[in-house]
């Protein structure tokens, strides 16, 4: 189920995520660019960084930032 990312800065382009604990991935959705939906798995960009990624998200800040600075290359997919 999607969730709205709170942006409590009011400065992110992240506008909403998923997490499937099951399948231990995370899809981050921003609101521009051409590619708007990104699937993070956690064995391509490692343990640390999906547990860090699910946890910024559920704060509502910097994750984009994080995105930005870790993983950004890091995507399975994009859509």
């Amino acid at each position: 189920m999607w969730q709205k990312y709170k942006d409590i800065d009011g400065d992110s382009s992240v506008e909403a995520y998923k997490v499937d604990l099951t399948a231990r991935n995370i899809i981050v959705r921003f609101s521009n660019g051409k590619c708007r939906e990104y699937l993070y798995e956690e064995r391509k960009i490692g343990e640390q960084h999906y547990k860090n990624m699910i946890n910024y998200a559920e704060l509502g800040d910097g994750l984009g930032s994080y995105i930005q600075n870790y993983v950004r290359n890091g995507y399975s997919s994009k859509g």
